[in-house]
């Protein structure tokens, strides 16, 4: 096999050989027994995997909507958003424990293709010889925006196509329209919307770039920007059966949010950019634009390059410019990501600044040129930038050895250049400095995580699961555990579950969490804190408890709530779990709508509120707040009835305080606690250790939420909070207790299970059953509403109203009445329509205009 002729295969195997090499060295080869700790991989992706082989294998009705979901919600959002990369099928391939080992196949393949596509590409955009033209794929599919967010698996099928995109889009500047643009344009659509909006913006400003570069005349112009358009066009409506239903359902999620802008400093953003883009970029806060001290070398020698028209040079700074626009302007950095900030892994838009930089870099590699004219300025801009680069980093107390480092890549850079430029040294030592380079960097810039075992802790969560009664998982279903914080596990186990984390979340669900003392925000619902009146209300029939502590599995957290459950019913046990049973509402059921919710502070009362709301009750489930007795060392204390308020003593010992409360013995009761103490990971919170009665526990910073403790025989409860010794002063909400009444509780409970809805079929996308209505009530149900929900009561359509602004909720007649919900994909049709069109379209292009053409 020839070189010269297929340098695309050897740019795949060498990227293949070199992938390989560094996540085993970071301990990210799954083959190898790593695991990838990049990106939302282990937090979330796995379990929408998980849930990828549930209904490919059989589970149907979960496609458009899924109660393992949170509560419920439409799943057409997160097919489109993650699921949907033409490399997916490979998870079908690997048994469900191994799961992480098909992701790490999937992403392993990608970046091989990147480099692959880019090589096919290049050569054909810049006349690039086949050795080169594999060097710069290399250092464009093993960047650091691929390394880092390679675990983002579902970005990565943008950085296969654009080079592919970018060819194409090149020849229709040219007069040169190909049938296979619009499918491919399709395919990046497809594959992820997101980031082919960003790819989107760049086709647009890179047709114009081209155009101008070989202007002829207006009437030429026009007409190649017009097939542009039109074949874009075509490659938009083939996508529409899957897009506009995603359109509609981000109107009512993520598009409806909005989230608060974080406003850099751009003067500040700019001067720190340096110190990430030589040997030992890893600051993850900034763009991630590291390709190779060689390839910035190349960028920065070219716009001197007097071989190149200054046509050329000024054009492509002002392409430069505008791929960088989002780096220069808070506004602008918005409109890269698509309208909607990013709530973590700024900058998502980078490897379009990568992909450039290194396009430039092979022009100046395909018009050679090194004469001292060039070396001067380009060595003062990189000297400027490495200085920049080391200062930055000294501020930020890197060590030395990688200062060091990276102005000797630097200097390697510009050696390696200039005896290549006069012919000293060949081509094939520029592939060995940039593999080397590269790799290295990849391997000691980021510090893996201690993996975790995701294979044995499926295999045995998912028996645990197994073995519970038909009874405990025909409801919703909790636990005080998860691995890697992934709070997706009910995608994982197939479960109905009230926790999830997807970016297109409803937004309603996440407040009502907050209100209620749960875990919401934005993106995510965390169910650990609930009572049992949350439980009561979802339907969470089934909650396991485990008693293994923290990393007994590695990345294993306990998190060590819910004893209020200690005393009630078990429906499974074994050595380490224990499955408590809870008496809930039904899903549906005879009851009194409610709307215009107004929270208090404490979310108990809000949780009181509700249920006598629903019911029409009147009913007190809590006793009333009872303090505890504060005592304290290191710090002096300053306490009032709401709040209390302590000062360190001693700068260099943590503080601690403990409250002693006395009440009636035998009881579930719960803790109000002050959100600035929690968080799950210990990360910013306040406090290094929370116990009650010597027990430890943890939860997440957002909410003021009740923990649930059970009060022993003694009557005597104690809490402890141990601070960081960080934390020199802090006022935090008066931790007070509340005593459940449970009896009252289910007077309450009983009343919603006589008026409940008699289930005949409860799937993802139908629920249906038979219920008696009387005067004054309606159907309340916990089944969260979106469009695409449609009801028919006694064989006639109804419609659908909402409780709590939240939940389906049906006003019907007195008497006995069939009802079925059912859920419809809003837009499917209408989508499936306008493919149609796009399909004639591309029918049409394929005969008559290639035709003419």
């Amino acid at each position: 096999m020839k070189l010269k002729k297929y340098p695309w295969i050897f740019a795949i195997l060498i990227t293949a050989i070199c992938f390989w090499t560094i996540t085993f060295f970071r301990h990210e080869n799954v083959y190898t027994g790593g695991v990838i700790t990049s990106g939302d991989l282990m937090t979330q992706y796995t379990s929408f995997f998980q849930y990828f082989r549930h209904v490919v294998f059989g589970n149907y009705s979960d496609f458009a909507y899924s109660f393992s979901n949170g509560l419920g919600g439409s799943m057409i959002g997160n097919w489109s958003y993650y699921l949907l990369s033409p490399l997916n099928f490979i998870v079908l391939l690997f048994p469900a424990s191994k799961i992480t080992l098909a992701l790490y196949t999937i992403i392993w393949i990608k970046v091989m293709l990147a480099a692959g596509s880019f090589c096919y590409a290049i050569p054909k955009l810049t006349k690039l010889s086949a050795t080169l033209a594999i060097m710069v794929s290399i250092s464009y599919a093993l960047s650091s925006y691929t390394i880092f967010y390679m675990g983002n698996l579902m970005w990565l099928d943008a950085i296969v196509f654009l080079p592919l995109l970018i060819l194409l889009t090149q020849n229709f500047a040219i007069g040169i329209r190909k049938f296979i643009y619009p499918i491919i344009l399709a395919i990046t659509i497809l594959a992820n919307y997101y980031t082919s909006y960003m790819i989107g913006l760049f086709l647009v400003a890179y047709f114009l770039y081209n155009s101008f570069l070989t202007f002829k005349t207006w009437n030429v112009f026009f007409k190649n920007l017009a097939y542009f358009v039109l074949y874009s066009i075509t490659g938009i409506l083939l996508t529409l059966f899957i897009e506009l239903p995603t359109l509609f359902n981000l109107k009512e999620t993520k598009l409806s949010t909005h989230y608060a802008i974080t406003n850099y400093s751009i003067p500040k953003l700019i001067f720190n950019i340096p110190s990430n883009i030589f040997f030992g970029a890893n600051n993850t806060q900034l763009p991630l634009i590291y390709t190779s001290s060689l390839i910035l070398l190349l960028t920065i020698t070219y716009f001197f390059n007097t071989h190149i028209q200054l046509k050329s040079r000024i054009a492509t700074l002002i392409l430069l410019l505008f791929t960088c626009s989002g780096l220069l302007s808070n506004k602008l950095y918005v409109l890269w990501h698509a309208g909607q900030p990013p709530q973590s892994y700024p900058f998502r838009f980078a490897f379009i600044i990568n992909f450039l930089v290194i396009l430039i870099a092979s022009y100046q590699l395909s018009n050679l040129e090194f004469t001292k004219k060039q070396i001067l300025p380009s060595a003062i801009i990189l000297t400027i930038l490495l200085v920049i680069s080391i200062y930055v980093r000294h501020k930020n107390g890197i060590n030395s050895t990688w200062l060091i480092s990276s102005a000797c890549w630097a200097l390697l850079a510009i050696i390696i250049y200039w005896f290549y430029t006069k012919n000293k040294i060949n081509s094939i030592w520029l592939i060995i400095i940039t593999i080397l380079e590269i790799s290295l960097n990849a391997i000691y810039s980021w510090h893996s995580i201690i993996p975790s075992n995701y294979t044995s802790y499926t295999v045995e969560t998912q028996k645990l699961i197994n073995q519970l009664p038909v009874s405990a998982k025909n409801s919703r279903l909790e636990k005080n555990f998860l691995i890697d914080q992934n709070r997706g596990e009910s995608y994982t186990f197939n479960y109905r579950g009230a926790t999830v984390f997807s970016s297109n979340n409803d937004i309603r669900i996440s407040n009502l969490y907050d209100d209620l003392g749960l875990q919401g925000l934005g993106y995510f619902y965390f169910y650990l804190t609930g009572t049992q009146l949350t439980d009561a209300l979802f339907g969470i029939k089934t909650n396991i408890q485990t008693n293994r502590p923290n990393d007994t599995i590695p990345k294993f957290r306990n998190y060590g709530l819910r004893d209020d459950l200690s005393h009630n019913p078990i429906l499974y046990k074994d050595s380490h779990n224990i499955a408590y049973k809870s008496e809930t509402f039904p899903l549906a059921f005879a009851g009194y709508n409610y709307n215009n919710f107004i929270a208090s502070n404490n979310p108990l009362e809000n949780q009181s509120k509700i249920l006598n709301k629903l019911t029409n009750s009147n009913t007190q489930y809590f006793s009333k707040a009872i303090q505890g007795k504060v005592s304290s060392q290191n710090a002096k204390i300053s306490n009032n009835k709401n709040t209390i308020g302590f000062d360190q003593i001693d700068d260099t010992k943590p503080i601690k305080l403990t409250f002693n409360y006395i009440a009636t013995p035998n009881t579930s009761a719960y803790i109000i606690l002050d959100k600035q103490i929690m968080t799950a990971e210990d990360g910013d919170s306040k406090a290094s250790q929370l116990t009650v009665n010597g027990k430890s526990f943890r939860s997440m910073p957002f909410s003021t939420q009740p923990i649930g403790i059970f009060v022993p025989a003694t009557g005597k409860v104690t809490l402890t909070m141990t601070f960081k010794t960080s934390t020199h002063n802090l006022t935090i909400t008066q931790p007070s207790l509340y005593l459940l009444n449970k009896k009252a509780l289910y007077k309450t409970i009983k009343k919603a299970q006589n008026n409940k809805m008699k289930l005949t079929s409860w799937k993802g996308n139908l629920i249906s059953g038979t219920i008696t209505i009387h005067k004054g009530q309606s159907l309340i149900t916990t089944i969260p509403y979106t469009n695409g929900w449609h009801a028919k009561v006694d064989g006639t359509s109804v419609p659908i109203n909402k409780t709590l602004d939240s939940f389906i909720n049906l006003n019907l007649p007195s008497g006995k009445h069939t009802v079925t919900l059912y859920f419809e994909i809003p837009g499917l049709k209408l989508g499936i329509f306008l493919t149609i069109i796009g399909l004639l379209l591309l029918l049409l292009e394929n005969i008559f205009i290639n035709k003419k053409q």
